[in-house]
């Protein structure tokens, strides 16, 4: 996930606890990544690791561009983007990649 979207995630997701239109915005949003990240996995299915599902591959892809990783190392635990960044890249290459 491009850091510039994750705030705007996270906002989406505080409004929709009060306000059903976010709510809606807010699994209408989840949906298209879960489906962005399954064309992704389709995508990268010749380079994968051996054994490694598209199912899994689409999952790994969804949680490391989750909003809340974000959330949890750059706005709660203060990393720098590069170091986010690096983490995302380094984390999506060992689980996925030969």
């Amino acid at each position: 996930m491009a850091p510039p979207v994750a705030p705007i995630l996270l906002l989406i997701r505080s409004a929709a606890a009060a306000d059903p239109d976010m709510q809606q915005l807010l699994v209408d949003t989840d949906r298209q990544r879960l489906l962005r990240m399954r064309h992704n996995a389709q995508v990268l299915a010749s380079h994968l690791r051996p054994g490694i599902t598209q199912n899994a591959t689409a999952e790994i892809l969804r949680t490391y561009s989750s909003p809340d990783l974000y959330d949890l190392l750059v706005v709660r635990r203060h990393w720098s983007i590069h170091r986010y960044g690096r983490f995302i890249v380094d984390g999506m290459i060992a689980a996925l990649l030969p």
